[in-house]
């Protein structure tokens, strides 16, 4: 038996670890889920919870259990922490009965205390560990803000060590992270470089948009509205082009900044600027399809050198113009598949003007960006490639259980 570990998985949006349970189940093999009542990102439990006990659904080879948790996604560092122990503990407990005969446990290592509630596991009776790691932390945790430079961030280092040498794979989203682990000490054959993809995009993605001509210019951001993604930014840049009736920014998601960008927007008088809410991921990629150009920007720091967000997947694969904003490996990535326009982070005139180059290309010059843009997902993040790679090294991992 396959145990998977995520504190979030479907219908909450964008977790790949979904994919793989189900794709696991689908190659035969009896995949147990441990998972919480549904409630990312809003911190809200969804209208079909109906209690918080525990509940057991099954799919075929797949077992999903939901289990208690303490919704937070407020800026409250206590609350958040809390969250993160309860599924721990609920998750640890549920595993006691359900993983006797568990052969591999995945953990989706967001957050960074998933891991805990199965090291039991491998010490007690040899089942191997896969870690899927989306985000590089502590790293990220400085980034956002959370965890400012200082003693505690030396003890999360520690911990990121120390949870790491317990793991017989580690699946590392970015390449990075991936050299990062390595520097600690990972043998290299543990770590893979293994992109992550995004729901919401259809088979036809390369289809041609019937479009009309038009003297409008559109930028779509579709995202998390958040600390870490800097979007004031953009709204420093909108004030500069204002005098453009043609440009407008639309930004589609919601986070923990959004009322405070609402606010400058009106402060700053803006009439461009539009927010939009949460739209379904599919929705979203539809938006970033019909739009003349993306936009990905995150904080202008060396925390950000190693990531790679996931909104770059949809991105390359709906095809407008991409401007990035992103220090490190994201900005070279881009660049070198040319499949955007690179701009500095945090600096409105440099966004104005990878705008003003984005809108003056000719037609020939976007579709063949495009065309770049959507042979890099084709090689790099296709999803049907990548979950392959999962099978093969789960399959692997299985061979060698209970070896000691």
């Amino acid at each position: 038996m396959i145990l998977v570990v995520s504190q979030y998985f479907r219908p909450e949006p964008n977790i790949s670890i979904s994919d793989i349970a189900e794709t696991l189940a689908d190659s035969g093999e009896e995949v147990v889920v441990l998972t919480s009542h549904p409630n990312h990102p809003q911190g809200r439990f969804y209208p079909e919870v109906t209690t918080l006990m525990p509940t057991r659904q099954v799919k075929g080879k797949l077992t999903i259990w939901r289990l208690p948790v303490y919704p937070c996604r407020s800026k409250s560092k206590f609350g958040r922490f809390a969250s993160y122990l309860s599924f721990c503990f609920s998750s640890f407990l549920c595993s006691l009965f359900v993983a006797r005969s568990c052969t591999v446990a995945y953990v989706y290592q967001t957050p960074f205390t998933s891991a805990l509630s199965v090291l039991w596991l491998k010490l007690a009776q040899g089942t191997r560990l896969a870690y899927v790691v989306v985000d590089l932390w502590p790293e990220s945790f400085s980034a956002a803000g959370v965890a400012p430079p200082g003693p505690l961030m030396k003890v999360m280092h520690w911990y990121s060590r120390a949870i790491n040498r317990f793991a017989d794979h580690i699946f590392a989203s970015t390449q990075g992270t991936r050299d990062r682990y390595l520097k600690d000490g990972i043998p290299a054959e543990k770590v893979s470089f293994t992109p992550i993809w995004v729901e919401g995009i259809p088979a036809n993605y390369r289809e041609p948009l019937n479009r009309a001509e038009s003297s409008s210019f559109t930028i779509v951001y579709a995202g998390n509205l958040g600390p870490s993604q800097r979007l004031e930014t953009l709204l420093y840049a909108a004030k500069q082009l204002e005098q453009d009736p043609g440009i407008s920014f639309h930004f589609y998601g919601n986070g923990n900044s959004e009322e405070s960008l609402k606010a400058l927007r009106d402060q700053l008088g803006l009439h461009n600027v539009h927010f939009l809410g949460l739209i379904p991921p599919a929705e979203a990629f539809q938006k970033s399809r019909e739009a003349d150009a993306t936009v990905l920007h995150l904080a202008n720091t060396l925390d950000f050198q190693h990531t790679i967000p996931s909104k770059l997947v949809s991105m390359l694969a709906a095809g407008p113009t991409i401007l990035c904003g992103v220090p490190g490996e994201t900005s070279r990535l881009v660049e070198t598949h040319g499949a955007g326009i690179l701009f500095e982070p945090e600096n409105p005139e440099d966004l104005v003007r990878a705008i003003r180059l984005a809108q003056g290309m000719t037609t020939a010059t976007r579709m063949a960006m495009r065309e770049c843009a959507w042979s890099f997902y084709d090689q790099v993040f296709e999803k049907k490639r990548i979950l392959a790679e999962h099978l093969a090294v789960t399959h692997s991992l299985k061979g060698r259980a209970h070896s000691y």
